[in-house]
């Protein structure tokens, strides 16, 4: 697999781990930290904030069309997690309900074949993956209670993370300290050291299964989504204190996906998709507001200001993260022999370029999809 530990990356970026060196909240922020306590329900205050400009839906090119290229095979179970690698953009790791992990190239090799190498090591299904931009590291969660760090030059496993009580469902990278964070079935936030293995925060206070966290690089550093119909703002600096919670939702929040090109992030349960600004966590837009969209899975938002849902149906979303409106809508390729009930979406991701989407579905195939514009 290709060599992603050049010393450029692998040097970029260095920091001491001890707590003090955590990144602070910029003074512009802080101040308009201290004068919020908005609520989210102050529908005059979101409008006042929305910079909605009127002139978007001219902008949005309803002959966008997406065309499924490649449907790779080899998993055993369900794909709980795609994940592009975020370096050079050329293959994808998938997590299954195999236990696996596979590392597919974007392209063909000579013989035509996609797949590059299987890792094994969880006992139980494989439920997330992060990909390091910085290190030659991927960190995967599992069913099994584990997180584990890959080395992808040796393509094995050289650290272990112990201490959830339960099984793991969500792993991210802070992106600019050598910490993860992992969240599952014992609702709670827990902050690792990458290094030195140890928890140096745990974040309490979900009253159900975490499903999703998020890191960003200054407050909330941490957000997380759960079966409790809330998201929790998190504030690394003062250790780990909720900032704030986010009750809008009326079921179980599936998923959480950052907007690359702006302060925001955006939220799925059944038959609500919204988007909220931060650092105050603002309501700003609602996607579902005029259909019932069914159970949304998965989010992922692209950096041309696209939103994807993958919906438990097999429906594919497309939004534009600007206006909120729905772009286009249609139902996946369903494979030949799959049950109606396996057809729906459980994970996404964008390249960079926004013009390809990955999703890993329930009929244990890991899909590329290619965005084509007339």
């Amino acid at each position: 697999m290709e060599d992603i530990s050049s010393d450029n990356v692998y040097n970029r970026i260095k920091w001491d781990l001890k707590y003090k060196y955590l990144a602070h909240l910029p003074e512009y922020l802080q101040n308009k930290l201290e004068t919020s306590g908005i609520s989210e329900k102050d529908t005059d205050k979101i409008e006042e904030e929305k910079t909605y400009d009127k002139q978007i839906d001219e902008n949005i090119n309803k002959d966008d069309t997406w065309e499924l290229v490649t449907m790779l095979g080899g998993h055993s179970g369900w794909i709980r997690t795609v994940k592009v690698d975020p370096v050079y953009g050329q293959w994808i790791a998938s997590g299954s309900a195999d236990a696996s992990i596979k590392i597919w190239s974007l392209l063909p090799n000579d013989e035509g074949h996609h797949l590059k190498t299987t890792l094994n090591g969880h006992t139980m299904s494989v439920r997330d993956i992060a990909i390091s931009d910085r290190h030659p590291y991927m960190f995967s969660c599992s069913e099994d209670k584990t997180v584990k760090c890959w080395d992808l030059e040796h393509k094995s496993i050289i650290r272990d993370y112990h201490g959830h009580l339960s099984g793991v469902y969500t792993v991210c990278i802070h992106p600019t300290l050598d910490l993860i964070m992992t969240a599952g079935r014992d609702s709670v936030v827990r902050v690792w050291d990458i290094r030195t293995k140890r928890s140096v925060m745990t974040l309490t206070g979900h009253k159900n299964s975490i499903n999703k966290v998020l890191s960003s690089p200054v407050d909330p550093q941490v957000i997380s989504c759960s079966n409790d119909n809330t998201i929790k703002l998190w504030d690394l600096v003062s250790g780990g204190k909720q900032y704030k919670t986010l009750t809008v939702h009326s079921k179980s929040v599936r998923d959480i996906c950052l907007n690359p090109s702006e302060f925001s992030f955006a939220s799925c349960s059944t038959n609500q998709v919204f988007s909220w600004k931060l650092p105050e966590g603002l309501l700003l837009s609602n996607f579902s507001k005029n259909r019932d969209i069914g159970l949304v899975n998965t989010l992922s938002c692209s950096y041309d200001g696209t939103l994807f849902g993958g919906c438990d149906n097999g429906e594919m979303l497309f939004y534009d993260y600007k206006s909120g409106k729905l772009k286009t809508s249609f139902y996946g390729e369903k494979v030949k022999g799959i049950l109606s009930g396996e057809t729906g979406i459980l994970s996404s991701t964008f390249n960079k370029k926004g013009d390809i989407l990955i999703t890993g579905e329930m009929d244990k195939f890991v899909k590329i999809w290619s965005k084509n514009k007339s």
